[in-house]
């Protein structure tokens, strides 16, 4: 070596002393997310929150109408929203969806909107701010799924 110092070992004095100013904005961006994922995620809802192990993610139990693949695939496609499904992250059954908590909290609500609008049978109407259509929804919120009534689909390969 030429005797010089990497940078990256030159900044993480400065990094760790400025630690605290630098995760503040992070965790208050997650604990806002998370609020607002528990205010769209209430009673009657199809979706369930698993509790927070830490970290920057959320999980949701869904229903089990469509595969992990398929359902985040739609999601993808035709709600233009990003999540992860279960068995990225190893979940021994199916129906779990990973949502991170770091987006910018105006759109992980407009992103929760889709997701919670694509578990309502026949799909519920977006408005132009990414909420569902108060007609889609019972008390503000979404309503449940009789899951009793869904064919519960085949496994991620049939």
């Amino acid at each position: 070596m030429s005797g010089r110092e990497p940078h990256d070992k030159l900044a993480a004095p400065d990094l760790l002393a400025r630690r605290e100013e630098l995760q503040a904005p992070i965790r208050e961006r997650i604990r806002s997310n998370l609020d607002s994922l528990g205010a769209a995620v209430g009673q009657g809802c199809p979706a369930t929150i698993l509790p927070p192990e830490g970290g920057w993610s959320a999980v949701l139990r869904v229903p089990a109408t469509l595969t992990e693949e398929d359902r985040v695939t739609r999601l993808l496609e035709e709600r233009d929203v990003l999540v992860h499904p279960g068995y990225f992250f190893d979940f021994p059954t199916e129906a779990y969806l990973v949502l991170s908590l770091l987006p910018r909290p105006a759109d992980f609500a407009e992103g929760v909107a889709r997701v919670l609008a694509d578990l309502v049978p026949g799909g519920a109407q977006i408005d132009h701010r990414g909420r569902m259509a108060s007609n889609d929804l019972v008390d503000g919120r979404v309503p449940p799924i009789d899951e009793a009534q869904v064919e519960a689909p085949g496994g991620r390969d049939g």
